[in-house]
């Protein structure tokens, strides 16, 4: 059992004071077989005046809404997640998705179809699904991780904080990108081959025990018996216990932090954030869920 202990800062602080719109917040890890909420904790400066709780489709989103005038937004959380031993490809794929082409049944397709649609169906991203495809012989989990790995070979990682992913094609023909643009690539790419993909927000941590780290992309797959799995082009790997998910959606939009707006004339706004992250490793761990 894998535990990860994240504090994550995000301080918006406001040229002068301004009045909030409500705001919607994905902060809260996923809970789900994979990986195991034992504690979430959200401070709020200033104090909203009013708060709903669970109200997403794709994440637990949290609504918040403001009185009065203010000069900054701090919201503070601290997870602790619990993630078991899985091996990333312990299933039983359905025999119609061994290969390609594949079909998704009826009753899958009208819940998938969001996550089937090309958003910007470029031609090169198409040819470069392809070729990943060729090189898989044509077998859908290892093109999965041949895609993974040829986009970790032939992307160049940079850190962009703030920003919407690039369009998949200008990603690829760049060979560069921050982490949410290279997810952004991997759905396109799975889905120019029929593969149901979706955009996936949260936290990753290497080998490194302590450190700071930035808010972190990948992609899902929906796999017939194998359900909805991961795997992260930055790093060129299945997605195994060192992935916190947050929220995740059909685009990128779905999957945002946090998003909301403020009332001001000639204010600008700054963002700063910092995230801590512990990870301890024990065959048993006091407090977690089975």
């Amino acid at each position: 059992m894998t535990r990860l202990e994240i504090e994550h800062d995000s301080l918006f602080h406001y040229s002068r004071e301004v009045f909030l719109e409500p705001h919607t917040l994905r902060l809260r890890p996923r809970h789900s077989w994979r990986q195991h909420v034992v504690q979430f904790d959200l401070e709020i400066d200033p104090e909203p005046a009013g708060r709903a709780d669970n109200l997403g489709l794709d994440a637990a989103e949290t609504v918040l809404w403001f009185s009065g005038l203010t000069d900054h937004l701090r919201l503070r959380t601290r997870s602790v997640v619990d993630l078991p031993e899985r091996l990333p490809f312990a299933f039983l794929l359905d025999p119609g998705f061994l290969s390609f082409p594949v079909e998704y049944s009826q009753r899958d397709l009208s819940r998938l179809l969001p996550c089937l649609r090309r958003l910007h169906a470029d031609a090169a991203v198409g040819s470069y699904a392809a070729e990943a495809a060729t090189a898989a012989g044509g077998e859908v989990l290892p093109f999965l991780t041949e895609l993974a790995r040829r986009m970790f070979r032939d992307l160049d990682k940079t850190i962009r904080e703030t920003g919407d992913p690039m369009p998949p094609g200008q990603t690829l023909a760049g060979g560069t990108g921050a982490c949410r643009d290279a997810a952004e690539l991997f759905v396109d790419a799975c889905r120019a081959q029929g593969l149901a993909a979706r955009f996936v927000s949260g936290y990753c941590e290497s080998e490194v025990v302590d450190d700071e780290r930035y808010l972190h992309a990948w992609s899902e797959v929906y796999l017939p018996g194998g359900g909805w799995r991961g795997f992260d082009p930055s790093l060129g790997l299945a997605v195994g216990n060192r992935h916190v998910a947050i929220a995740h959606g059909p685009t990128h939009a779905e999957a945002r932090p946090y998003e909301g707006s403020f009332r001001g004339t000639g204010v600008t706004s700054t963002l700063q954030a910092k995230i801590h992250m512990k990870m301890t490793k024990h065959d048993s761990l006091p407090g977690a869920r089975a």
